[in-house]
């Protein structure tokens, strides 16, 4: 496991992002045309990466989708270790109050879930993958495609 299995799905929600981004009107021209170039250039800088995620989920998307699940669960302490002292830091400055709120409440919500999961996970003796994967279908098909009506 490591992290450069979670550079296609993380550049897939920040492309996600930065096109929300484009569209408010709010953000000055500036800042969005920024926003776009700096996601793009960490997308050619992980081209590599991203050629062999994509050529993974065509050929074994339930798998890769599995992978991926199983290396942001492992990674997910390390983000918040890294996270947390970042956005103290932006509570602290923030000018709106609102802002600062919010970014807590929902940083500790989902810091407090995650751990009282994994100290309910580690009481049980529940292993993420090997159990999920036992729990779940093998093989999760995709319904066939109507065939389109014939031209008159």
């Amino acid at each position: 496991m490591s992290l450069t299995q979670l550079v296609a799905p993380l550049l897939l929600l920040w492309a996600l992002g930065v096109l929300f981004l484009l569209i408010r009107s709010e953000v000055p021209w500036l800042w969005r045309i920024s926003g776009l170039l700096i996601f793009s250039f960490y997308a050619l800088f992980f081209r590599t990466e991203l050629a062999h995620a994509f050529g993974a989920l065509q050929s074994n998307w339930s798998e890769q989708l599995w992978s991926y699940l199983a290396t942001a669960w492992a990674f997910l302490p390390l983000f918040l270790l890294l996270f947390w002292p970042i956005a103290v830091w932006i509570a602290a400055a923030a000018r709106s109050p609102g802002l600062a709120h919010s970014l807590l409440r929902n940083l500790a919500v989902l810091t407090l879930f995650y751990w009282l999961f994994w100290m309910l996970a580690a009481a049980t003796g529940f292993d993420f993958s090997a159990d999920l994967r036992r729990i779940l279908p093998e093989n999760l098909p995709l319904p066939a495609l109507p065939q389109p009506p014939p031209a008159r």
